[in-house]
């Protein structure tokens, strides 16, 4: 008899740890799940952050090379108006006076115009590196 009971109490004994075993381990299978599919949704959040900053920060380039474009644009229209101004007043002048004026005023347009031209491609190549 004491072994019949001695026997069904190994035997409830072993289920109740077989059954904590189980128990543990779906807790711990759950837990490592739940760290999994957190770490896919992190995952997936930065990788959208950073897409979204990524288009952000490509859309300011482009601004920046727009605004660029338009400076440049708008530098060259100066000077080409300069020069029809400077044109015209020498037009207005003795034949001698003429030649050495539009010389001057094509020369000082052109001097203008490069150092416009090199000033906005430095900018670009800063902003292209303070974006990368």
């Amino acid at each position: 008899l004491r072994h019949k009971e001695a026997v069904v109490s190994l035997i409830r004994l072993r289920h109740k740890e077989a059954a904590v075993g189980l128990i543990r381990l779906r807790h711990k299978e759950a837990a490592a799940d739940l760290i999994r599919l957190r770490h896919k949704e992190a995952a997936v959040d930065l990788i959208r952050l950073r897409h979204k900053e990524a288009a952000v920060n490509l859309a300011r380039l482009r601004h920046k090379e727009a605004a660029v474009d338009l400076t440049r644009l708008r530098h060259k229209e100066a000077a080409v108006d300069l020069t029809r101004v400077h044109r015209k007043e020498v037009a207005m002048r003795p034949q001698c006076q003429r030649r050495q004026s539009l010389q001057r005023t094509q020369r000082v347009a052109q001097m203008e115009f490069s150092s416009v031209k090199k000033h906005s491609s430095l900018l670009v190549s800063c902003l292209r590196v303070a974006n990368c």
